[in-house]
């Protein structure tokens, strides 16, 4: 068996390349073989010697123009798969824009097999002579490799049916493959029959690509079904596809119950009209100041603010609209921002308070957040909301939305107690928000030191939309420093619903710096202005 043969050097005759040897070639496919065999030399050598990636690609030719496949190059791919075949840490193989025939199909397969640190196949436009037997070889390339992670074949054109149903259900099944890219490759068979199989057998994907496939749903629901039930899909491309409103009003509804998904490509699908763009939109953020069936808050909770639309009609609506921010808090922020900018720009805050809020202790322990959102400019606004600043916002909110209760609830600090540490005992004074949620400071000293001991709630999962609690600390943070760095000293720590605004009472717990053989952890009391417990 050649390809076993351990005792190797690169035989001289194949290093000679010259473009005399391309018979048949112009003298652009010339040069470009002759490179392609060097890269395989370089490849080669590179696997020898510990080497994990195989990328055979050329990008020397004019446009989508692919190196055909040549005699010349036969003996490169065979010391190429002997290497394979060798190495015991080859994680990707890619092959672009260059031919091969089924003698090379053949060795590749038989020495790629149960390759267990193959973590990436890709095959992209190969113009492979027989199709059907190039998907069997990519099917039985998956299947006999339990550990990828990553399948991509681009722009080779599958026209049999029998041979796609194949290759998906070998990705359906495979245990380990998250990341499919299947793109250009099935306009000539029943694309969405065969496709929505990915989508319906509860196989776990965090990225799927079907772009430019010529796809129809013709009112099918299984992909929309497939988002509502929030999966871990993180991005979904279906640009260059045949994608209708009926389609686009289907993936709204489904946004409004997905938080998983952050890229949703629509991109060049030309029967989706302008009502089917404003129906997607609308899942992003759907608000009206004068829609007084739903409160503000209410409006941009029920949006989406993880998913980015890439194809939107841009005359829709503004970065802030379409998730553009960086994530879900930074994305819901803007929102809220945005709403009282152009309240403020017309007058109607107040009102628009007034009306949609009720005048109750729930509400006004909602003010702090409220304000929170609209102190500064979120970061990526800047450009777009210079009109009106957030001084200007502030001041209407609390000059206008002037109710007793708006002051009776606003919270003083608080009160820690029965601490074994007794310098974190007394008052913590109330110090802005940290991640939503109000911050405590106290000036007390601490080994003969005056330092700053600070209870807030860090960001513990909390873009984990899913998780139900978060976690307060009270600690010293370093001179000018931000909490939840490395640098802080926790003495304490406890947890809480995610939805409560303000620390747990009891349930506290030591740390390594609580000294918890004899300190005994806290109990906390919140105080508020009128000096009533909460």
């Amino acid at each position: 068996d050649w390809y076993k043969n351990g005792s190797w050097e690169y035989p001289i005759s194949l290093t000679n390349i010259g473009v005399k040897k391309w018979l048949g070639f112009d003298e652009d496919e010339a040069y470009c073989a002759s490179t392609t065999a060097q890269l395989m030399i370089g490849t080669t050598g590179s696997l020898r010697v510990g080497g994990s990636c195989v990328d055979i690609s050329q990008n020397q030719l004019a446009d989508e123009a692919i190196l055909p496949n040549h005699e010349v190059l036969l003996p490169h791919w065979k010391q190429l798969c002997s290497a394979i075949c060798l190495s015991n840490g080859i994680s990707d193989f890619s092959v672009s824009k260059v031919q091969f025939d089924v003698s090379v199909m053949q060795m590749i397969e038989r020495t790629m097999r149960n390759k267990d640190s193959l973590l990436k196949f890709l095959l992209q436009s190969n113009g492979f002579d027989d199709t059907e037997r190039a998907v069997g070889f990519a099917t039985n390339i998956i299947k006999s490799n339990t550990m990828m992670k990553k399948f991509y074949w681009h722009g080779n054109v599958i026209s049999d049916n029998d041979a796609t149903s194949g290759l998906i259900d070998a990705l359906v099944r495979h245990p380990n493959v998250k990341n499919v890219t299947l793109s250009y490759a099935l306009q000539e068979v029943d694309s969405y029959d065969l496709v929505k199989e990915l989508f319906v057998n509860g196989k776990e994907f965090h990225i799927i690509d079907m772009e430019g496939n010529d796809i129809r749903t013709r009112g099918d629901s299984t992909i929309s079904d497939f988002l509502a039930t929030n999966p871990h899909l993180r991005k979904l491309v279906l640009c260059s596809n045949c994608l209708n409103d009926a389609d686009a009003m289907l993936f709204a509804n489904a946004l409004r119950t997905n938080n998983n998904l952050e890229l949703l490509d629509i991109d060049d699908n030309e029967e989706i009209t302008i009502a089917g763009h404003e129906e997607l939109r609308a899942a992003l953020f759907d608000y009206s100041a004068f829609d007084v069936g739903r409160t503000i808050l209410n409006a941009v909770s029920d949006s989406n603010q993880t998913c980015r639309i890439r194809g939107m009609d841009s005359s829709l609506g503004c970065d802030y609209e379409l998730n553009h921010q960086g994530g879900y808090q930074a994305n819901k922020r803007a929102k809220l921002y945005s709403v009282f900018y152009y309240g403020n720009e017309t007058g109607i805050n107040t009102q628009m308070l007034r009306t949609q809020l009720p005048q109750d202790e729930k509400t006004m322990k909602l003010v702090p957040m409220i304000l929170s959102s609209v102190n500064e400019v979120p970061a990526g606004l800047e450009e777009a909301h210079t009109e009106r600043s957030p001084l200007s916002i502030v001041f209407e909110i609390v000059s206008g939305w002037n109710i007793p209760e708006m002051f009776q609830y606003v919270f003083r600090g608080v009160e820690v107690e029965g601490c074994g540490l007794k310098d974190l005992n007394g008052f913590f004074r109330y110090a802005g928000y940290h991640y939503e949620r109000p911050m405590y400071c106290r000036t007390a000293q601490f080994e003969g030191t005056a330092r700053v001991f600070t209870l807030y709630r860090s960001r513990w999962k909390e873009d984990v939309a899913s998780c139900a609690f978060g976690r307060w600390n009270i600690s010293i943070c370093p001179v000018n420093g931000q909490p939840g760095t490395e640098e802080e000293v926790k003495f304490y720590d406890a947890s809480s619903l995610k939805s409560e605004m303000y620390p747990p009472k009891i349930g506290w717990l030591c740390t390594r710096w609580g000294k918890k053989d004899d300190k005994p952890p806290p109990t906390l009391k919140i105080m508020f202005a009128t000096d009533d417990e909460e």
